[in-house]
């Protein structure tokens, strides 16, 4: 059976967890108080809210993984949402995405950062971007 990503977290046992903090922030980002950044992160900053949720336990979740990997490597990057927590980054919301580069070993992950940054490990870093560009990005009607 062949399911979009975008319909997997309707599925159950494939419900990742709520991150208030990621709610917060993206909430804080679309009304414009909140700057947003895109950069490179080197893959091992980048560290999933919950250590628990695994879509790839799941056949469907697996499917999804494997057809994500496939993307990347066709050259269709997606982008995660992260956000900073200390020395690492962190993603609440791409799990199929994170799981498929983790499988993968890219040397970065093109994210969307919610929050300040002036990290040095990060490359081609860009931003803030403009208010409208994280709505649209967000999927927020204009």
């Amino acid at each position: 059976m062949n399911v979009k990503v975008s319909e997997i977290r309707k599925m159950p046992g494939l419900t990742p967890p709520i991150d208030a903090v990621l709610v917060y922030l993206i909430s804080r980002a679309a009304e414009g108080h909140l700057p947003v950044y895109f950069g490179a992160i080197p893959l091992n900053l980048v560290r999933p809210f919950s250590t628990e949720y695994d879509p790839r336990r799941h056949p469907i979740g697996r499917q999804a993984v494997d057809a994500m990997k496939r993307d990347w490597q066709a050259g269709n990057f997606s982008k995660l949402w992260v956000y900073p927590d200390g020395s690492t980054y962190v993603m609440s919301d791409d799990y199929i995405t994170f799981y498929a580069a983790q499988e993968g070993q890219p040397d970065f992950l093109p994210c969307f950062i919610l929050g300040e940054t002036e990290d040095s490990r990060i490359e081609d870093l860009q931003g803030p971007i403009q208010v409208s560009d994280v709505r649209k990005a967000l999927g927020f009607p204009d």
